[in-house]
């Protein structure tokens, strides 16, 4: 099990990645050996997406050094909800 993160970007959290051990199928009596196919699903939950944002956001609107402001508004603004996070982001500019 590993935690995933990609550090130069300092997108935090990580995500766990879990390693499975290798996986030998046989198809009956056949001597070819086969690996199980073995589906990854990955998702994206947009709202922690926001929270990690705005958790990160400064009083006077703007973001920690780590994130960029220009990118955080634009993915702020695309969104119906978290007004009071828009309205500092506003004053901010």
């Amino acid at each position: 099990t590993y935690s995933v993160g990609i550090k130069e970007d300092f997108y935090f959290p990580a995500k766990i990645l879990t390693v499975n051990e290798y996986v030998e199928k046989s198809s009956g009596g056949n001597s070819n050996k086969k690996l199980e196919n073995i589906e990854t699903k990955i998702s994206f939950d947009v709202n922690k997406a926001y929270e990690f944002l705005i958790s990160n956001q400064k009083e006077n609107g703007s973001f920690n050094q780590e994130l960029y402001t220009d990118w955080a508004t634009i993915a702020l603004m695309s969104t119906n909800k978290h007004q009071d996070a828009k309205t500092k982001l506003i004053k901010y500019y």
